[in-house]
């Protein structure tokens, strides 16, 4: 199969939120340094808006869903998933 890399972070999206769009936007990549083994890892960061959230179903890779302030205390977040706001803002 040819699946470009936007189409391939679309079906992605889709799979592990339900939630269905039809144009995404390539942010750039972000890099992260594992503190342990110092292996360097590059992941892709996508942005897109959604007029509306589609109903969300639990699956293999995602349990749940939420949209967030960035103020309300929600539980532990990784560092590298706050830098991401700093990212693609």
């Amino acid at each position: 199969m040819d699946e470009t890399p936007n189409d391939c972070a679309i079906r992605e999206l889709y799979e592990e939120t339900g939630q269905i769009v039809l144009d995404i936007e390539f942010k750039g990549l972000l890099k992260v340094k594992n503190v342990i083994n110092n292996e360097i890892k590059y992941n892709p960061v996508y942005f897109t808006t959604l007029e509306k959230l589609q109903p969300f179903q639990k699956n293999n890779e995602t349990f749940e869903i939420r949209l967030w302030d960035l103020e309300q205390k929600i539980g532990p977040i990784d560092e590298i998933d706050l830098k991401i706001f700093d990212f693609i803002n």
